[in-house]
Formats: C-alpha cells, structure tokens, sequence
C-alpha cells in the first residue's frame, strides 16, 4: 500500500467522526445512521492497522493487539 492510500484512509476516518458527531448533536438522532458511520470507521481503522502491521513486518492476524487502557470507573 502506498502512502497515499494509508494518508486517503485516516482523512476519511476522520471525515466519518465529524458525521457521527454531527449525527449524536441533532435534535432527533438517527441511530441507523449512525450504525453504518460507526461500522464504516471501523472496518477503514481495520484496514489502518493491517497497513501498519504489513510495514512493520508483522502479519495481519484479524485479531487486534491488546493495548492498556486506563478505565475510569466512577462514570459507571
């Protein structure tokens, strides 16, 4: 994959949450919308990461790498 191709796909990435962040501030949400929006930004952050692992030298697996996350659990 070119450099193009990996620089198209994080504008476009970023194009999806500006529309999903539009989409949750309407009045009156449509939430099917925001399925498809929220399931096509992961499946173009999915094709982000195989580009990344392949440049790295290691081999798409389909199984994202674990990574720390602090949680932050009074929210809950």
């Amino acid at each position: 994959m070119s450099f193009r191709r990996f620089k198209s796909l994080l504008l476009k990435s970023a194009q999806i949450d500006v529309q999903i962040e539009r989409e949750h501030k309407r009045t009156w949400p449509d939430w099917l919308r925001l399925l498809k929006l929220k399931k096509l930004r992961l499946m173009i952050k999915d094709r982000i990461e195989k580009i990344i692992l392949e440049r790295s030298g290691n081999k798409y697996s389909g199984v994202m790498q674990l990574r720390n996350v602090p949680i932050d659990t009074r929210k809950y």
